[in-house]
């Protein structure tokens, strides 16, 4: 399950890496939550990406970084979604475009902290 997103939650396709990675991008997700043993819930294609997740304390997913967050042994694994911008080449000869209304994570982000849009974003 995929939580902590403009939707109450998401459920981990099972069509492999790519379709982990739309999702991610799509829903904006920033926590992963990984409930049970995945061999037992997942299909092959997402099973591969899922167990490579939960061997390490950090997975690369294409444009997205999943940071293992400690907990207790007996509780769910957790994991914090990190969009990494270099992954994300910028179009030939221009800006990368931006969703609508929403401007980039880093914008929202200094939004924010400053209280209001950064001076480079004002009209």
């Amino acid at each position: 399950m995929l939580a902590y997103t403009r939707s109450p939650a998401v459920s981990i396709p099972n069509n492999g890496d790519h379709a982990i990675e739309d999702i991610l991008a799509r829903y904006d997700v920033r926590w992963k939550v990984i409930f049970g043993v995945p061999p037992m819930w997942c299909s092959a294609e997402s099973c591969n990406v899922i167990k490579r997740m939960l061997a390490a304390d950090g997975t690369d997913l294409g444009q997205f970084h999943m940071e293992r967050v400690r907990v207790e042994e007996q509780l769910p694994a957790v994991f914090r979604v990190v969009e990494r911008v270099e992954a994300r080449p910028d179009p030939p000869g221009g800006d990368r475009p931006q969703a609508k209304g929403r401007g980039t994570r880093a914008t929202r982000a200094r939004r924010s902290v400053s209280g209001g849009p950064p001076a480079s974003d004002a009209a």
